[in-house]
């Protein structure tokens, strides 16, 4: 081809990107409208149409909620052992307006499918700066609005819509702060965060960048009114938790049992089905089931450290790999269950490889040094997610607070891929070979489970 060919078929692929950045831009507004309702109604007919009845953890949800409903109060046996009480009273406070009705569960929690969207549309805005290539935010939103994992969520009484609603309302009204300033903000941020640790304890994870940021800028004002929100918030709880159990527990007695789970002789790193515990166990209170099964699991830390770290490692490759597709549900069946694991896996690809490109494009520094500082901070609040569990026990589930970060980020790399490419080309393989080595490795050391499973189709 001549040098005049070359030259022209590049720039029909430059027009061709000028345009489609172009329409982007002149109905962004539009398109999110679009995204938004369209991952309203997907969550809406998906709930609608399995009808999913409680069932083992959601099961325990719908008793609990339902007893706080009918007033009977909090169930200070068993319930303390589940995560919460965020989700709990959340449900509690829809069936006292609606009766036990779990249509106004799928409705509310499908809007808070879409509103979460929504708020990963806003950061990106905050984060990636207002005027920054429109892909970004309606990327990152179509990739949660559309979800198939998160989807499925939504149609269970399960706590992961509320808790990724109020994890990512809290990263959003932290880059509002950051932008902005206003104490209220702030202020409401601490609050939101408290609400979506009472939803899964291991959120708190999340104020470490928030207090750095505002100890690193010197804002001591703002952070003494920060940590004094969040504990006023949690306080209550913990007080109520102590007068009744006469224990310090801001949260719940749930992590004993994952964290012994997670960490014995022979543990593979994820939940076991056929786990058996020791003697004795089915005797003791919730309260010390929990502080047995944590002195267990140190002690087994402390003991073995190196066996520990080779657990704590496959946990990790668990976490980042992408042979952990979601569709393993009692409602599915045939050829909706095959449907619902091929989507969920091409998923977890797009999502896990976009988003470790934008990461890794993001680490590169291809900001300014303003917007390079939020990005700093939305990358420490991912590594927050991780973190928060590979010490414990991974399950697919587990992983989908980071989903709204991977979203961010895949909507940054594309936005690479639309306007620089070239400079995406290289990290975007090395970023491949890496995620595809992972799940070969991770494939190769689960091979007969994976097999079992792919039986049972």
């Amino acid at each position: 081809m001549s040098c005049a060919g070359i030259f022209s078929k590049e720039f029909q692929i430059l027009s061709s990107m000028d345009r489609v950045n172009a329409f982007l831009s002149r109905n962004e507004n539009k398109i999110l409208a679009a995204v938004l309702a369209v991952s309203f109604l997907l969550s809406f007919a998906y709930s609608f149409y399995f009808r999913i009845q409680p069932i083992v953890d959601a099961l325990a949800y719908d008793r609990i909620s339902w007893e706080l409903a009918e007033g009977k109060g909090y169930d200070r046996q068993s319930a303390i052992g589940r995560p919460g009480p965020a989700y709990e009273f959340f449900l509690a406070g829809i069936f006292y307006v609606f009766g036990h009705s779990y249509p106004a569960v799928w409705i509310i929690q499908a809007l808070l499918h879409a509103l979460t969207a929504f708020l990963v549309f806003r950061i990106a805005k905050l984060v990636f700066n207002q005027d920054s290539h429109p892909i970004i935010g309606l990327g990152a939103a179509l990739l949660i609005g559309f979800s198939p994992d998160l989807i499925t969520m939504s149609a269970m009484l399960m706590t992961e819509t509320l808790t990724i609603f109020s994890m990512v309302f809290f990263v959003f009204l932290f880059f509002l702060y950051f932008r902005d300033k206003k104490i209220s903000h702030l202020i409401l941020s601490a609050a939101v965060l408290a609400i979506a640790a009472l939803a899964r304890s291991n959120l708190i994870l999340l104020a470490f960048p928030a207090f750095l940021f505002l100890f690193w800028n010197k804002l001591w004002r703002p952070l003494l009114v920060f940590a004094a929100v969040l504990l006023l918030c949690l306080t209550p709880w913990t007080v109520r938790n102590y007068l009744v159990y006469a224990e310090f527990m801001p949260f719940n007695a749930a992590v004993g049992a994952l964290l012994a789970q997670g960490n014995y002789h022979g543990a593979s790193g994820e939940l076991e089905p056929n786990f058996v515990w020791p003697e004795g166990y089915d005797q003791l209170s919730q309260i010390e089931f929990d502080k047995l099964a944590r002195q267990d699991a140190r002690r087994f830390i402390a003991s073995h450290p190196l066996e520990f770290t080779k657990i704590t490692f496959w946990r990790t490759s668990m976490y980042f790999s992408i042979m952990r597709p979601t569709g393993f549900w009692p409602h599915l069946k045939g050829f909706a269950k095959a449907a619902t694991l091929a989507s969920s896996f091409v998923y977890s690809t797009v999502l896990f490889l976009l988003g470790g490109l934008g990461a890794v494009l993001a680490i590169k520094g291809k900001f300014s040094k303003l917007r390079g500082e939020s990005v700093f901070y939305l990358l420490l609040m991912s590594i927050m997610m991780p973190l928060a569990i590979i010490g414990i026990v991974v399950e697919t589930r587990y992983r989908f607070p980071i989903y709204p970060f991977l979203a961010l980020f895949s909507g940054l790399s594309l936005s690479f891929l639309l306007s620089k490419a070239k400079i995406a080309f290289k990290p975007g393989l090395i970023v491949a070979l890496v995620l595809f080595g992972n799940a070969i490795f991770d494939a190769w050391r689960n091979l007969s489970r994976i097999l079992e499973r792919l039986g049972n189709l």
